[in-house]
């Protein structure tokens, strides 16, 4: 708590205090001195009765997960020691949270008894998705004639996780290669399972379950059908957060969460495990798992991405192995700007490992006075960049502004190129 300041009615009580007395010592009549002397009288009484108030806030958010367009009630619960009047409270509300109710703020006027709580609600609106602090809240008291006030902030964290209306994904992109483990991926691979990969003559430790009743009679031998076995695989979603320019931020990083969020949720519902990688003003990544709680860390991630400025240059050479697990499938979402995630996606290629890029088309206002020949060679550039991907093994859709993402995916992953991965 700060210490305590003067108000208005302070000065204003000092001054009318000090010209009736300098008047009446001028004039030498007591008229102007009896004319002052409630303000001084108010002004001893007010000062001398202040005492710094004990006034304790707290804010709770009716949830702590909700997607964009849903509403949030945030409850604000004020208590006083002793009988404090008046409390004005005031919610700051971090931009991207709209207030709904009350109207023009979230603002409060109250008169507090001793240790009875006071509750308020503002209804906000999650417009923007993010990591919101709903935490912070001024406070303002003006006890004992209104002359000295105490203003302060309390701060306890309450993080609303506001999740983009992303789209649900019926069908996602299958990796090359999979994992040892239980999944929903057909694996290529063949043993113990549902999907049917072919027949053969029957071997020594065959069960009986597994005999093709129908060719075996026809061939007269015992047959048995194989079976791919179902298995998870590792997945590794990789972002493109390099700012447009050095005064930073980027036109296509919110709709690249957006994909990376329908992405995560459908692999990691096809019990693949999932990690992200951030490359742009920095690199920050997150390891691949499975589960629930992948599912919220993987969240957490996306909704922390920031496009950041740049000039050093970004490999992925370096990171641990734990974070690009040999035989990953390597998802790329970028608007194909920046030559040097065109380079990371050329060495994870090299690498051995099976990438997919997903090139957000960024949407140009034709508005905008751009000549046509600034248009022309800027597009020429990001064609050259993507032949260039295409030119080492990689499986290149482009995603228009108004495109649906599950169409998009569905025929990515029907027409992608199977290509081999080189173990390491």
């Amino acid at each position: 708590m700060s210490a305590p300041r003067g108000t208005a009615r302070l000065h204003a009580y000092t001054v009318l205090a000090a010209v009736g007395l300098l008047t009446a010592l001028a004039t030498g009549r007591p008229e102007p001195a009896a004319l002052a002397a409630p303000f001084a009288i108010a002004l001893v009484v007010g000062m001398a009765a202040a005492t710094p108030p004990d006034v304790r806030v707290s804010v709770e958010p009716d949830t702590d997960r909700v997607v964009e367009g849903d509403t949030v009630v945030i409850t604000l619960t004020v208590t006083a020691a002793a009988d404090t009047r008046p409390v004005e409270v005031l919610l700051e509300l971090p931009d991207g949270l709209d207030l709904i109710e009350p109207d023009e703020r979230a603002a409060w006027s109250v008169a507090l008894r001793a240790d009875e709580p006071s509750t308020f609600e503002a209804a906000v609106d999650a417009r923007v998705w993010g990591r919101y602090d709903v935490g912070r809240v001024v406070v303002r008291v003006r006890p004992a004639f209104g002359v000295l006030e105490w203003q302060w902030r309390l701060h306890s964290p309450r993080i609303v996780r506001v999740l983009p209306s992303a789209p649900t994904l019926r069908r996602i992109l299958h990796p090359f290669d999979t994992r040892s483990d239980t999944g929903h991926q057909v694996a290529r691979v063949r043993g113990e399972g549902i999907e049917f990969a072919d027949v053969r003559a029957f071997r020594p430790g065959d069960r009986a379950s597994r005999v093709n009743w129908r060719v075996t009679a026809r061939r007269g031998e015992t047959w048995v059908n194989d079976q791919h076995p179902e298995r998870n695989a590792d997945a590794v979603l990789l972002l493109d957060t390099f700012a447009d320019g050095p005064a930073g931020g980027s036109q296509s990083l919110d709709r690249a969460v957006r994909v990376a969020c329908s992405l995560a949720d459908a692999m990691l519902t096809a019990r693949d495990r999932v990690g992200v990688i951030s490359l742009g003003g920095s690199t920050d990544w997150i390891a691949p798992a499975l589960g629930e709680r992948a599912r919220w860390v993987v969240v957490e991630h996306l909704l922390a991405s920031r496009a950041r400025w740049s000039d050093a240059e970004r490999s992925l050479r370096w990171l641990p192995p734990s974070v690009l697990p040999p035989r990953a499938l390597v998802v790329a979402v970028t608007p194909l700007v920046d030559d040097r995630i065109v380079q990371a996606v050329v060495d994870t290629r090299r690498r051995g490992f099976d990438v997919t890029v997903i090139v957000l088309e960024p949407s140009l206002d034709a508005d905008v006075d751009v000549p046509m020949t600034a248009r022309r060679l800027w597009a020429l550039e990001r064609n050259a960049r993507r032949r260039t991907l295409e030119a080492t093994g990689v499986r290149v859709a482009t995603l228009d502004d108004g495109d649906p993402l599950p169409l998009v995916v569905a025929n990515l992953d029907h027409a992608r190129a199977r290509v081999g991965t080189v173990r390491r």
